[in-house]
């Protein structure tokens, strides 16, 4: 039986844009918190918040790089009306 053949070249033209290994997405978003936190307290001590935030964001990119735009995508679509019907995401008519 002949062996699948995987080219690293797919991940490659998939994958999202990133930097320093998490979405540029999530990148945006964890120094917006940060920097919101920081805003709101005064103290320095909040953007030591940012630390864990990315290390978080980075341990999930490795997992699955699509994760953050799945979970933003669901937030923005929501449940189908006949959710219960059909048991899923589902947009047959009844």
């Amino acid at each position: 039986m002949d062996s699948l053949s995987v080219s690293p070249l797919f991940l490659g033209l998939t994958r999202p844009p990133m930097l320093l290994g998490v979405t540029i997405d999530y990148l945006s978003v964890a120094l917006i918190v940060a920097m919101s936190i920081f805003i709101l307290t005064g103290q320095f001590k909040a953007l030591c918040l940012y630390l864990p935030l990315y290390c978080f964001g980075w341990v999930v990119c490795q997992i699955d790089s699509r994760l953050f735009v799945i979970m933003a995508k669901k937030l923005s679509v929501g449940r189908s009306r006949n959710y219960r019907y059909w048991g899923c995401q589902s947009y047959e008519p009844m």
